[in-house]
């Protein structure tokens, strides 16, 4: 390089005008620093399509006046020559960058270059900045929707990337070649690489999580009229199915004749819809042995009706979610929902609910019904669902019936919408973790729940151990909420 070359007395470089520079680049911190910001620039300022673009523009400043200058002047030679010298100019724009990385390399021993390919989650959220400049709209030879990004780099050269989030939202963590969560990092390689930078709201954690589960399995008694049936999985407290049948006196024994008319029984039709194994200890649906939940015929007698009243307290949790899957077996058209939230005799209502009436068909289909906007479901220790049926004909009685299967109730913890910051005192290390991830603390009695990012709920218990084994766990961001003493923290980490 001219530049650093020693011995010369005359243009373009002597040695006294480069004595500065060279005794700087016997500085390894500057000279890491002035080969990256070689390369920074080449990867923008002087992209090619940049240079000629910015060539072509002052070209067309001053293309009206070619003509006059020659015709006063006689310089340059002709029109023709000014237009080919662009074309000298486009051609040395697209060959130099090249030729300077080969100068580079020779002069500091480098063996190659290397592609380094940037991405972000959402380029809404935030950016990354490599060594000295930012990849965004703002920067000279960066496209307005840049990611994901490649620039030209050196072998075995470190290379700074910064995550920078943009207002509202933080980072989160790497991926792809570095799984870091650290918002800066530095990457040394010789071979190319490719990151993204993940970004997540700056706002409270909120996941919905199961809070009530009702499992319909063998283990609840066959033929038999039931009029209660308590949830298989709770958070709050215990969920309670309570049965209203049409018929008085109800339930019945096999001596009367209204044995197993309008009741509630267990019935053996199986669907995966709406199963959720974790509010069933894991259990794949395929070895689950599920079952179903019937309310049979007549669904009317004079004013009397067949309900099913959910108990369900939602202490601790709001945006509740109320889900189950049903199916018509000629026996009403349509379920009508209602709720309550006052203690002792129930108050029922549909004030506020999007849909009160769901039309069933004859195969299993998933019903929602969203209760979040409802103020008073929110922490409501006395709450209650009413699911009644409609029809053509309510009062026959042909032994026909609406089935149902998994039936929950979803929520947001109150406790689990806070940030990250608060009073408690829990580290988890290692981060990222590839088996056990362990747990440091100071409370005596510790209960944990693990989430996905989007929010499911895979295992829950008691912190035993100061230690939660990930081994099974796919790659990926999850969070681990812990409660005691009626607080909560929550951490995330990577699963490598």
């Amino acid at each position: 390089m001219t530049l650093t070359a020693t011995g010369g007395t005359e243009w373009p470089n002597p040695e006294w005008s480069t004595l500065i520079v060279r005794r700087l680049l016997e500085n390894a911190e500057f000279k890491l620093s002035f080969i990256n910001r070689f390369a920074d620039m080449m990867n923008t300022y002087f992209l090619p399509e940049r240079v000629i673009g910015v060539s072509n523009q002052f070209a067309s400043v001053i293309e009206p006046e070619i003509q006059g200058q020659i015709d006063r002047w006689a310089a340059p030679s002709s029109y023709i020559w000014w237009q080919q010298s662009q074309d000298v100019i486009e051609n040395f724009a697209t060959v130099r960058p090249a030729i300077q990385r080969e100068h580079i390399r020779t002069k500091f021993g480098i063996t190659g270059d290397i592609n380094a390919t940037l991405n972000v989650s959402d380029a809404t959220h935030g950016f990354v900045k490599i060594n000295t400049v930012e990849i965004n709209s703002s920067t000279p030879g960066v496209a307005a929707n840049p990611y994901p990004w490649t620039g030209i780099y050196f072998q075995n050269i470190p290379v700074t990337l910064k995550a920078v989030a943009l207002p509202g939202f933080v980072f989160s963590h790497w991926s792809g070649d570095s799984n870091s969560t650290e918002a800066e990092i530095t990457i040394t390689t010789t071979s190319n690489f490719s990151v993204t930078a993940n970004f997540v709201p700056d706002a409270p954690v909120e996941v919905e999580v199961p809070i009530y589960f009702w499992i319909f399995d063998s283990t609840v008694t066959n033929d038999t009229p039931l009029t209660t049936l308590n949830s298989r999985f709770e958070v709050p407290a215990e969920g309670v199915l309570q049965y209203e049948s049409c018929l008085i006196g109800y339930p019945f024994d096999a001596t009367s004749p209204n044995w197993r008319k309008a009741s509630m029984e267990r019935r053996n039709s199986p669907t995966d819809i709406n199963y959720i194994p974790e509010a069933n200890s894991n259990i794949p649906f395929a070895t689950s042995n599920m079952r179903g939940l019937q309310i049979k015929q007549p669904f009317q007698n004079g004013t009397n009706e067949n309900a099913m009243i959910f108990n369900v307290s939602t202490a601790g949790y709001k945006d509740i979610k109320f889900a189950f899957a049903a199916k018509n077996e000629l026996a009403a058209d349509a379920i009508t929902v209602e709720y309550s939230t006052v203690s002792g005799t129930p108050s029922w209502t549909s004030a506020g609910l999007a849909q009160t009436s769901y039309p069933l068909t004859a195969a299993y289909q998933l019903f929602n019904v969203d209760l979040s906007t409802i103020v008073e479901a929110v922490n409501n220790a006395d709450f209650k669902v009413r699911l009644r049926f409609t029809g053509a004909n309510m009062t026959e009685d042909l032994g026909n019936r609406v089935t149902f299967n998994n039936i929950s109730v979803k929520g947001v913890s109150l406790n689990l919408s806070v940030n990250e910051n608060t009073k408690l005192n829990f580290k988890v290390f290692p981060n990222p973790v590839a088996d056990i991830l362990n747990i440091v603390h100071q409370y005596d009695s510790v209960d944990y729940k693990l989430f996905s990012i989007d929010g499911k709920l895979i295992q829950a218990g008691l912190l035993i151990n100061p230690e939660i084994n990930v081994n099974g766990l796919q790659p990926g961001i999850y969070m681990v909420q812990f409660t005691t003493d009626g607080k909560s923290e929550v951490k995330k980490f990577i699963k490598k």
